[in-house]
């Protein structure tokens, strides 16, 4: 009786094969984690905009951000018109030193910028009064005045935007007159 294997034309075949579909599965498995965070960030960015508008109908103002510009935890105390989760960035990247373990989105409060800023009219006109964004897949926060990025076209475009790219530049943005923030209206382009 004589035993039969496999040889080792056909053992490499196999692990072959088995690395090409790897390499075709693996970044489809990234591109699907990106854009799933990319959801939540939209999605709790959309609950971020009615807790505030919540939060304004009942105090009568908007919540100012806390001391490193970021979501108000006057939204989860002692009224909670968030949940603490919900202020927590995917995209942040850690910071060391910073008052919190956690990174949470990023907020504004415009309100109080027209007195003290001599842009503070330009923002309320195109934002409203209050703004909020997530870092986006590219883990950078983009200013909207800052120049030291211009695209090929020269436009400022600070918002996240996946038709160029899962992992493209920009911010995820929202804010009182935009839901989800697609135009280019910055404070820099004014």
């Amino acid at each position: 009786m004589k035993l039969r294997g496999f040889t080792l034309i056909e053992l490499l075949i196999v692990v072959a094969i088995i690395g090409i579909l790897a390499a075709i599965a693996i970044p489809n498995f990234l591109q699907a984690q990106v854009r799933a965070k990319v959801a939540k960030a939209l999605a709790e960015l959309d609950s971020c905009n009615t807790a505030i508008e919540v939060y304004h109908v009942d105090v009568n103002y908007y919540p100012l951000a806390d001391t490193y510009g970021y979501m108000p935890h006057s939204l989860t105390t002692p009224i909670e018109y968030l949940s603490n989760s919900y202020l927590e960035d995917p995209f942040r990247p850690p910071r060391y030193g910073y008052a919190y373990g956690t990174v949470y989105y990023t907020f504004h409060n415009l309100e109080y910028r027209r007195d003290y800023w001599s842009w503070g009219q330009n923002w309320i006109d195109c934002y409203g009064l209050w703004r909020a964004c997530s870092y986006g897949p590219d883990h950078n926060y983009y200013h909207p005045s800052d120049t030291s990025y211009l695209p090929p076209n020269g436009q400022h475009t600070q918002i996240y935007d996946p038709t160029n790219g899962t992992v493209s530049l920009g911010n995820i943005w929202v804010s009182q007159k935009w839901k989800v923030q697609k135009d280019n209206c910055f404070p820099g382009q004014m």
